[in-house]
């Protein structure tokens, strides 16, 4: 691909080194021109197969650094939301989930904005619809309200942001009782059963209180 000093290529990752580590691996872009020297830009391997692709098939040719990252950039955004729909079609994700998901890709900040904001726009993405529907799985799975706070803010998502939160939700059932209907389908330990079954709902995120109620009145009972 060369053009008087001007020279770019794609470097995909072996496949022995595809299958190593935590980290997603990354192909390369390497740019070398006089003006800049030799430059390498680590990018996602879907972006760098298009790439490859599309100078076989003379789609794209380059002639300076600014061409081939503008070709780059264009290419990203697609690969980017071509990504985030198969995501989706998967499972529902918030927002903060799938940016997440594909900076773990490798895809740039401008993509991953373009990539979102088209999404958002066909309502492919929801935060207030995800979050409807997390929230009454999580109450259906026995979770109280505290633990859904923290869970969904690790998600992007303030409860308090979520409309009808948390009254829509809970009906007119107390959280004591609540956590009553849950403990009520465990057995009694032998020992330490209060401490036992205070642990047990806290962790689930019911509140001290609302505990404590519960496990005194289903021992009482």
């Amino acid at each position: 691909m060369p053009c008087d000093t001007f020279l770019w290529d794609c470097e995909l990752p072996e496949r022995t080194t595809a299958a190593l580590g935590a980290h997603k691996p990354k192909a390369q872009l390497h740019i070398s021109s006089e003006a800049t020297g030799q430059e390498t830009f680590y990018i996602p391997i879907a972006v760098a197969r298009k790439l490859i692709s599309a100078q076989k098939k003379n789609e794209i040719n380059p002639q300076s650094r600014a061409e081939v990252l503008y070709e780059f950039g264009r290419i990203s955004e697609s690969c980017a939301f071509l990504r985030l729909t198969k995501m989706i079609d998967r499972r529902d994700y918030s927002v903060k989930e799938a940016s997440d998901k594909l900076r773990l890709d490798g895809y740039s900040q401008k993509s991953i904005e373009h990539a979102i904001a088209r999404a958002v726009e066909c309502n492919f993405l929801n935060d207030q619809r995800f979050a409807d529907i997390f929230i009454r799985s999580k109450i259906y799975m026995g979770w109280g309200k505290l633990r859904i706070e923290r869970e969904l803010l690790c998600k992007g998502i303030e409860a308090n942001h979520v409309d009808g939160w948390p009254e829509k939700f809970f009906e007119e059932q107390s959280e004591a009782d609540r956590a009553y209907d849950f403990i009520c389908t465990k057995f009694i330990p032998e020992k330490n059963a209060y401490q036992k079954f205070m642990r047990k709902l806290v962790s689930r995120g019911f509140s001290y209180k609302a505990s404590s109620d519960a496990v005194k009145r289903y021992l009482q009972d």
